[in-house]
């Protein structure tokens, strides 16, 4: 009889346990969930602000990019309060936006304008500027302006850039581009490229037709003559219309010049070499037509030997042996390829190499 009785005790303070825990995890979470739910008014507590814009969206209608750059707009704000508001600050998004106030403090319905002045210089494409209004009321939300416009090219060059691939030494390559003009204007035949008659014919320009509105839009064809030297092709062409009365356009010419000799190396680096000591180098050479006949020369001073063995057809070997001399130092030598039997040889390919002499014999 005892045992049953200390046994129904301990199932009822088990009981009791149970139930207080529960209610302390209610009363916990219910704590938990007011707490959540009292932060959402304090996020909304900002309320709208006293001052209103009647129209705080602007949109200025489409300019060109050689248009004036500065645009100037007006912003009307309205104290719709029983009480004088102080505007604290004009805070523009970026530098180029400048803002002043009719005035600091604006009275129970009254208006003030907001002068915004934005500098367009070097824009394209759609642009946005926005000014925040701070005032002196606590919570309020600021007065938010923005000015949206777009700026577009009045002469646009389709592409703006030309890739021209490998272009041969003996011959050409030839790509198209068209120059529209944006504002509906006629656009003169008259295309003028002075970089081209500097390069004594190099890249020549030349008319191929227009679309279906001939008056605003026309289309070229450009060509780069190939040079016997195996070099990179990156020029500017400024292109000008309406017989220069417009500010030139800037046309990039990319590619590679294939050269009439491809060399397997340009530079080579022998390290240091003792006083006397020799070293020998084979540089694989290509040219660009079979049994082309080369020559291989020593710019200035001793110490290297060049000489050229045929290999095939299109392929040779230069040969190098470079004896160190008896001065430590460092020593540049350079080996140039031209075509063999010309007066004045023209630098095809040229070779260096270099290295240090150290120690002492």
């Amino acid at each position: 009889m005892h045992y049953d009785q200390k046994r129904t005790t301990s199932s009822d303070h088990m009981a009791t346990c149970r139930r207080a825990v529960h209610a302390l995890l209610t009363v916990t979470l219910i704590a938990a969930l007011s707490g959540v739910s009292g932060c959402r008014p304090r996020q909304e507590e900002q309320k709208a602000g006293a001052l209103v814009c009647a129209e705080g969206e602007q949109r200025f209608a489409d300019r060109f990019d050689d248009e004036a750059p500065m645009i100037e707009r007006t912003f009307r704000l309205h104290n719709r309060s029983s009480r004088p508001v102080k505007v604290l600050s004009l805070r523009p998004s970026c530098g180029c936006t400048k803002v002043t106030a009719s005035t600091n403090t604006v009275v129970s319905e009254a208006w003030a304008d907001v002068r915004v002045e934005c500098d367009l210089k070097g824009r394209l494409g759609d642009q946005e500027f926005a000014v925040r209004v701070v005032t002196d009321e606590r919570d309020a939300v600021p007065c938010l302006l923005t000015l949206r416009g777009r700026i577009v090219r009045r002469f646009e060059v389709i592409p703006a850039g030309l890739d021209f691939g490998v272009v041969p030494w003996d011959g050409e390559a030839s790509r198209t581009f068209a120059v529209r003009r944006n504002d509906g204007k006629p656009l003169e035949r008259d295309l003028l490229d002075p970089g081209a008659a500097e390069a004594g014919g190099a890249v020549r320009f030349e008319e191929v037709g227009g679309d279906a509105n001939p008056a605003a839009s026309r289309k070229w064809k450009v060509t780069v003559r190939g040079r016997p030297v195996e070099s990179p092709l990156c020029e500017t062409a400024l292109l000008y219309v309406n017989g220069r009365q417009e500010p030139p356009m800037a046309m990039h010419l990319v590619g590679r010049f294939a050269g009439i000799v491809r060399l397997a190396k340009e530079r080579v680096f022998l390290g240091m070499m003792r006083p006397g000591e020799e070293a020998r180098v084979a540089i694989g050479v290509r040219a660009a037509r079979p049994n082309l006949e080369l020559a291989a020369h020593v710019e200035g001073g001793a110490g290297i030997e060049a000489t050229l063995h045929r290999t095939g057809d299109e392929e040779l070997e230069l040969r190098l042996v470079v004896r160190a001399a008896d001065v430590p130092g460092k020593f540049v030598h350079r080996v140039v390829m031209c075509r063999e039997g010309e007066s004045a040889p023209e630098k095809l390919a040229t070779v260096e190499v270099a290295g240090w002499v150290v120690g002492s014999r």
